[in-house]
C-alpha cells in the first residue's frame, strides 16, 4: 500500500472514493500541486471501486484503506478517516472536487490562527464546460465576502428565520477543513446523508465559530441523472424541513420559463439545455409534492429513519 513519508503532517485530507476514474486523477493532481503538500497527508477510503480507480490512486503517495461497499456511510466513513488521521487539521473533500490553483489548502489553513474557529467551508464552483448545463455555470459578478458565525447565546440562533439558519449552516464536506480536536469531540452523526449540515448546526449550538471563505474554491458538479435527481431533491427538501423547518416551495413554471428564455437569449445558450432545465423543475415539483404527502402519512421519526439512518 503506497503511503506518505510525512511522519507528523499538519493537515490530513480525507477522500471517500468509489468508481471515480473520470475525476480522481485530476483531483489528486491538484492536491499534490498544493503549496502545503509537504505538510499534508492524503487518506483515501475506497468502498469497492471496480473501474480502475485504484490503479490511478496507486500512482500517488497516499494512505489507502478499503471498506466493503455495504459499510459505507457518509458520517461513519468520514469518522473512520478522522481516526486514521495524523494531522491537527482535517480537510474533507470528494473524488470529483478539483482545486483550480495551488493555494486552496493554504487559504483554508490560514484561518486557524483564530483559536476559537472550529472549521472553514470553501466554495464550490460549477465549471463553464460545454458538457455542463450553461444555466448552472457559476457566474459570480462579485465574489462573496468571507462570513463568520458564532452565537454565545443559543436563543439568538434559535430565533432566526429558517432561511437565515440555512444560510449559516449550509456546510458541505465537498470542501471543508476542521480543527481535529473539535471533530474528535463532536464527530459526524452516522447518517446516510447530511452529516455536514448536521455537524454545522450542532457546533453552532455549542457556541463554536464557523467560517465560510469563497476564495478557497473547488470545481465540482453533479451531472444530471434522471434516475438519481428525484431522490436527491426529495432528500434535500426533507432535510431542510426536518433540521431547520425550512419549507420547500413549488417552482413557478410560467414565471421561471420566461426568465429562462431571457437568460437563453442573453447568454446565447443552445435551446436543448432549456428542456433539461425544465425537466429538473418538474422533478423538483414532483419531489416537493411527494414529501408533502409523506408528511401527512408518516411521523417525523419515520421519515428520518427511512431517509437518513
Amino acid at each position: 500500500m503506497p503511503h506518505s513519508s510525512i511522519q507528523k503532517p499538519e493537515i490530513s485530507i480525507i477522500i471517500p472514493v468509489k468508481n471515480g476514474i473520470a475525476t480522481i486523477n485530476a483531483c489528486l493532481h491538484a492536491i499534490f500541486s498544493q503549496t502545503l503538500i509537504d505538510q499534508t497527508e492524503v487518506i483515501i477510503i475506497d468502498s469497492g471501486s471496480t473501474d480502475g480507480t485504484l490503479d490511478i490512486i496507486s500512482q500517488y503517495p497516499v494512505r489507502l484503506y478499503q471498506i466493503p461497499p455495504e459499510a459505507f456511510n457518509h458520517g461513519t466513513t468520514r469518522n473512520y478517516g478522522i481516526s486514521l488521521a495524523k494531522g491537527d487539521y482535517i480537510m474533507m473533500t470528494v473524488q470529483d472536487a478539483i482545486a483550480p490553483d495551488e493555494y486552496w489548502l493554504e487559504i483554508m489553513h490560514s484561518h486557524f490562527s483564530d483559536d476559537k474557529l472550529a472549521g472553514v467551508c470553501g466554495m464550490q464552483r460549477i465549471p463553464q464546460l460545454q458538457s455542463i448545463n450553461p444555466f448552472e455555470w457559476t457566474r459570480a459578478i462579485n465574489l462573496p465576502e468571507i462570513r463568520a458565525y458564532q452565537f454565545k447565546n443559543i436563543n439568538d440562533f434559535n430565533e432566526l428565520s429558517p432561511s437565515t439558519k440555512r444560510e449559516i449552516c449550509g456546510w458541505d464536506n465537498v470542501n471543508s477543513m476542521y480543527r481535529k480536536t473539535i471533530l474528535t469531540s463532536y464527530p459526524f452523526e452516522p447518517v446516510k446523508f447530511g452529516e455536514d449540515i448536521r455537524w454545522a448546526i450542532s457546533i453552532i449550538k455549542e457556541g463554536f465559530k464557523i467560517l465560510y471563505d469563497p476564495h478557497a474554491k473547488v470545481a465540482h458538479y453533479h451531472p444530471f441523472d434522471k434516475s438519481s435527481e428525484f431522490h436527491r431533491k426529495y432528500i434535500e427538501i426533507a432535510q431542510d424541513d426536518i433540521l431547520l423547518e425550512l419549507k420547500s416551495k413549488r417552482v413557478p413554471l410560467l414565471k421561471s420559463f420566461i426568465m429562462l428564455l431571457y437568460k437563453a437569449y442573453k447568454w446565447r445558450i443552445n435551446p436543448k439545455w432549456m428542456f433539461t432545465q425544465i425537466y429538473r423543475w418538474l422533478i423538483y415539483n414532483q419531489a416537493h409534492k411527494q414529501y408533502i404527502t409523506a408528511k401527512r402519512n408518516h411521523s417525523k421519526d419515520e421519515i428520518i429513519k427511512q431517509l437518513f439512518i
